[in-house]
């Protein structure tokens, strides 16, 4: 989520708020940035995530208009370094897992790892919304352009329940919450949330992992032995596989928040 990408360094730029009652089921928050706190160079990791985006972002040229741009963005299975230093507006959609499907009717897995302009997936209608978030002066109702814009492409699905990931520590134990085999869970995650069951949990620890060193309140073994991990070490090994890199390292990418103690390298 925003709040992760560059060890939280959006937190203190970044507006938060709920999604309208009608979008609840599928969405689990809007935000609105204006400017990213970055040189105009610099790239901010952002970590992987289950949950599908819809984004629209305004960056600054050296001469003219901004280039606006919104995509819809799959579930990443890895991390990512992107450009943000140039980016002037912000406004982000965080679908709940398992919605992307319902938006493009297709596997999820086809679009893990990817980013799309809307007019390429929604055709006329993703022209429209476009061409509606193109001029500066309508900025301010960004969201609720593209909450209007979700609510005509969710309508017929009401009935939509995401899997209780949230819940679970382990594949066999989302298995049995959701009453099907674990076969069948593979089979289904995969095409609702783009993939593996137990990629998808080791996302989970992760994230679980990254909002307790944002807090700057706990040191390391502590947040690996409540987050689930089963020692410092595996932490460690699993940043590095997922996140690129050491807790300790990813917690100096904050230029706002004091870095964690050393010794989860």
């Amino acid at each position: 989520m925003i709040l992760f990408d560059q060890a939280g360094a959006a937190a203190r730029t970044a507006t938060m708020f709920r999604p309208p009652r009608s979008l609840q089921s599928f969405v689990e928050h809007f935000w609105v940035q204006r400017k990213i706190p970055a040189s105009a160079d610099q790239l901010w990791r952002i970590p992987p995530d289950a949950n599908p985006y819809l984004i629209f972002t305004a960056s600054a040229l050296t001469s003219g208009e901004p280039r606006v741009r919104c995509r819809l963005v799959g579930p990443c299975s890895r991390f990512l370094d992107i450009p943000v230093g140039n980016r002037v507006y912000t406004c982000g959609i965080r679908l709940r897992p398992g919605v992307l499907r319902l938006l493009v009717r297709l596997p999820a897995s086809e679009l893990t790892n990817e980013a799309l302009p809307i007019e390429e997936v929604f055709a006329a209608g993703g022209l429209q919304l476009l061409d509606q978030l193109g001029e500066s002066t309508a900025w301010d109702q960004a969201p609720l352009r593209m909450a209007e814009f979700l609510q005509r492409e969710l309508t017929k699905h009401d009935s939509f329940r995401p899997l209780p990931i949230h819940s679970v520590g382990s594949v066999d134990e989302l298995a049995e919450d959701v009453g099907c085999a674990t076969r069948t869970l593979h089979h289904r995650v995969m095409q609702e949330i783009g993939f593996s069951p137990k990629l998808w949990l080791r996302i989970e620890r992760l994230h679980r992992a990254i909002a307790s060193s944002i807090a700057r309140v706990k040191p390391w073994a502590e947040i690996a032995m409540n987050c689930g991990f089963a020692d410092q070490a595996h932490m460690v090994r699993e940043f590095k596989a997922l996140l690129g890199e050491s807790p300790t390292a990813w917690s100096k990418r904050s230029p706002f928040l004091p870095p964690v103690e050393a010794g989860a390298e």
